[in-house]
């Protein structure tokens, strides 16, 4: 490489370090009205994108969770709580926006629900294993003798007493 080769190079190098490698700088990170990111990204965690499956808004990247994260900076700069922010989304695209159910009506059986099945599958194996039969370990030992299994059953019987 010529001399002009690295001072191209050593030019470049410092205007990424000055502008900080495409990384956006915290202080520099914040939308219109002196909301930051984290603040809107808090809200949008929350939401689900109305178009896609699975993507919350603060990571979708497609033109309507773009412009749900600029009405969540000016709804959040204006005052807006979350839970006021979240409501109007839901009012816009319904119930499937909220990446959690609200815990009332039908939707309280998505929170009781599992916690259901939880309890009665613990009492399903309870009843089971005590319908099982207990055998002891010299009757399940069918390689021994009788002499073996006695010897073995007398001494089970000196360890437990």
């Amino acid at each position: 490489m010529n001399g002009r080769g690295w001072q191209i190079l050593v030019v470049a190098a410092l205007l990424l370090a000055v502008m900080g490698g495409g990384v956006a700088h915290p202080v520099l990170a914040q939308e219109p009205g002196g909301v930051s990111r984290d603040q809107v990204n808090e809200v949008a965690r929350e939401l689900y994108c109305p178009l896609c499956t699975g993507l919350s808004v603060d990571v979708c990247e497609i033109q309507v969770c773009v412009q749900m994260r600029d009405v969540i900076a000016d709804k959040l700069a204006a005052g807006e709580s979350k839970e006021e922010i979240k409501a109007y989304f839901v009012e816009q695209y319904g119930q499937k926006v909220l990446a959690q159910p609200e815990k009332r009506g039908v939707n309280l059986i998505a929170w009781i629900l599992p916690g259901l099945f939880v309890v009665g599958g613990l009492t399903a194996a309870a009843l089971w294993l005590k319908q099982r039969p207990v055998t002891t370990l010299a009757a399940s030992s069918p390689g021994l003798s009788d002499e073996d299994r006695e010897r073995l059953e007398r001494e089970l019987q000196r360890l437990d007493s």
